[in-house]
């Protein structure tokens, strides 16, 4: 046994380290190693090995709102809600963070809350936190609107919002959002 030891244990190292299943992010990798790798797993619709990731990446460089930002949207994406919830929470939690991206969390998680586990009522005290008037604003009432029954409310909320926004994503998004008062309204 010891010599077959000998010959074959180098041989299944040598092929681990080849085929990469030996080398998986270590204590010196850097963030930007793990921000390409969570790239790599979007690329592949590996979501949750994304967010896991962004999230490595995240711990090394504290205070990144946009970090939180796109691990919580990885995690929504990979069906996780409630961590996604988490995530955002952790970064309305930084202190040293910009406040125009703490709004963003605090839409993102309006959104999450309302959309995805459907507790407006923790939604609701989210809207103060969003200037009034704003595209988000506007988007964000919007969505309560919707789910509180008031199709046409809605509708109307989420066309100012596209129309007093420059921004693409916003506008996307305040366009879903329209879709699904639509299908719900029956129109």
């Amino acid at each position: 046994m010891g010599k077959t030891f000998r010959i074959y244990f180098p041989a299944v190292v040598a092929g681990l380290l080849l085929s990469g299943c030996a080398l998986i992010s270590g204590p010196g990798t850097t963030a930007e190693e793990h921000l390409a790798r969570a790239d790599a797993l979007t690329a592949q619709r590996d979501y949750q090995g994304a967010a896991e990731a962004v999230g490595r990446a995240s711990r090394q460089q504290p205070g990144g709102i946009a970090l939180y930002l796109r691990q919580g949207e990885l995690l929504e994406a990979a069906g996780q809600p409630s961590a996604a919830r988490k995530v955002y929470l952790r970064g309305l939690d930084e202190e040293s963070a910009d406040p125009g991206e703490k709004k963003e969390l605090h839409y993102r998680l309006l959104l999450l809350l309302t959309l995805k586990l459907a507790d407006a009522e923790a939604a609701r005290p989210l809207l103060a936190q969003l200037p009034a008037g704003s595209p988000r604003h506007l988007d964000a009432q919007g969505v309560l609107a919707y789910v509180g029954g008031r199709y046409q409310e809605a509708l109307l909320l989420f066309e100012q919002a596209r129309e007093t926004t420059a921004e693409q994503d916003l506008r996307a998004r305040a366009l879903y959002h329209s879709a699904l008062a639509y299908a719900r309204a029956g129109d």
